[in-house]
């Protein structure tokens, strides 16, 4: 009988044990896993945004300044509510020539811009977010020029196109055999670039812009949209827009705008 005794209380210590471990290891398991969403939601928290700047170009209807000097266009509404998401201010964009613009973009730190074209040339050179715009690209003249006839880029080989320095236009034509200082005027502006027909310095621009638009920029100018027409439209360079960020941008910063920009369709 103290034999059957001792092995019954022999056995009730063992199972004691056990189970003291396994609420030691489930306990383990609970603290470990709470730790690493604690981790998780710092590393979230820890994004900081505030030092982050949204570059663009007064380039309509993407984006442009208003007669009140506001800064508009439908790319522009999107990175808007973006930053709405994200609680940041839209003091943060800022609008240069295109050349100053793609200049911090692709050697600042934690720079955004946008509407920039994505190209095989410039894959490599930024990351990615979202397209904000989709873009047909044409070339106009003056009514007045009916000695210039374009039905194919070779034919545009032979007379000057103005284009915006860097802008993806201007990389596409070179890509194609134009040459600038040759058949290529590059201004630092669109308003310069269009300019430059009605100046005799061109024969052509070329744009990714509707008329409407090209009309805006030549507000307050003695141009007249009226007296322009368009000469050819280069399907060879039609592109998507997108905003994208400096390759010394964190990732984190990255992911965290390409989930607040909204998704857009192609029209």
């Amino acid at each position: 009988m103290k034999k059957v005794l001792i092995s019954f209380l022999m056995m009730v210590v063992v199972v004691t044990v056990l189970v003291g471990c396994g609420a030691k290891e489930n306990l383990k398991t609970e603290e470990q896993t709470s730790t690493t969403k604690e981790e998780v939601k710092t590393v979230e928290d820890t994004v900081d945004l505030s030092k982050i700047a949204i570059v663009t170009e007064d380039y309509p209807p993407t984006n442009y300044l208003d007669e009140n000097g506001e800064l508009k266009g439908t790319s522009t509404e999107l990175v808007k509510q973006a930053l709405d998401k994200l609680g940041l201010s839209t003091d943060i964009i800022k609008v240069y020539d295109w050349s100053k613009a793609y200049d911090m973009a692709s050697n600042d730190e934690n720079v955004l811009i946008y509407t920039i074209n994505r190209t095989p040339e410039r894959e490599k050179m930024f990351k990615w977010i979202k397209p904000v715009a989709f873009d047909n690209v044409y070339m106009y003249k003056l009514k007045t020029k009916a000695d210039v006839k374009i039905s194919s880029l070779e034919d545009a080989k032979k007379y000057k196109v103005a284009t915006v320095a860097q802008d993806f236009t201007e990389e596409g034509l070179v890509s194609k055999g134009f040459e600038v200082g040759k058949n290529v005027i590059s201004a630092p502006s669109q308003k310069a670039s269009i300019e430059s027909v009605f100046d005799g310095k061109a024969d052509v621009f070329i744009v990714a812009s509707d008329e409407a638009s090209i009309a805006k920029v030549l507000d307050g100018t003695d141009y007249k949209m009226a007296d322009l027409e368009r000469a050819y439209k280069v399907d060879e360079l039609t592109s998507v827009g997108y905003i994208a960020a400096s390759l010394n941008t964190s990732d984190e910063i990255v992911e965290k705008f390409k989930e607040a920009m909204p998704d857009i369709e192609n029209k």
